[in-house]
């Protein structure tokens, strides 16, 4: 079954979306044994992802500060000097922005790629980066779980609208970080080539939430309550 969910906001998407993974929800055991809440494929569609955000960073698991160090790593990357300990194996902003392939291939920068098609064929249906790596990730315990982003120019050629395909989505520990981040990114882009920020929508295939994160469900329940 697909869910569709249109908002004005992310902060008011999120809040159907809980709303449905709270009620609508079934048990599930996922791969690795943890204990799950999970629905099938949602699709949010948030016609002004920029407004209201700092709604959205309430609703995270994570502080101001550290979500503003989320959107750094995401849209600019890691330092190299960084001195935090950097023991993941990718990041997204690196297969965005330096996608790697085996020894034969150069490393490509996908998004620079698609400012460069959006700049040059605003009609353009190819502006496409993916993240994942089947030469790494199907042998992965911890592969990327956002998997495709799309771009495309409106018909008024205003605007810039983004679309995400996720394959697996934590819908209490990522779903507002990983929302929160990509608006800034769609953000980026669309400054590059002088358009407007469009809409951006969230195709998550088997949004879930993990038992154990159970402090933060009743945190939301609560928040969302008042």
């Amino acid at each position: 079954m697909i869910r569709s969910i249109k908002a004005a906001t992310a902060s008011q998407a999120y809040k159907v979306l809980f709303w449905h993974l709270m009620e609508k929800g079934e048990r599930f055991i996922s791969e690795d044994g943890a204990d799950c809440r999970i629905l099938d494929t949602v699709i949010c569609h948030i016609d002004k992802p920029m407004e209201q955000l700092p709604e959205l960073i309430k609703m995270s698991p994570l502080g101001p500060l550290a979500m503003a160090q989320y959107v750094r790593d995401f849209v600019d990357g890691v330092p190299d000097d960084d001195p935090r300990p950097m023991d993941f194996e990718y990041t997204y902003h690196e297969r965005l922005f330096d996608y790697d392939f085996p020894e034969c291939y150069d490393k490509v920068n996908q998004i620079q790629n698609i400012i460069t098609k959006l700049q040059r064929n605003q009609f353009t249906r190819r502006a496409v980066a993916v993240l994942w790596q089947p030469w790494i990730d199907i042998y992965s315990e911890d592969p990327p779980c956002l998997d495709m982003v799309k771009f495309g120019i409106s018909r008024d050629c205003r605007r810039l609208n983004m679309s995400c395909v996720f394959r697996s989505h934590d819908l209490i520990g990522g779903w507002v970080n990983n929302v929160y981040a990509i608006a800034y990114l769609l953000k980026y882009i669309a400054e590059n080539i002088g358009r407007d920020v469009g809409y951006l929508e969230i195709i998550s295939f088997d949004g879930h939430a993990y038992m154990k994160d159970q402090w933060q469900i009743d945190r939301l329940k609560e928040m969302i309550k008042r």
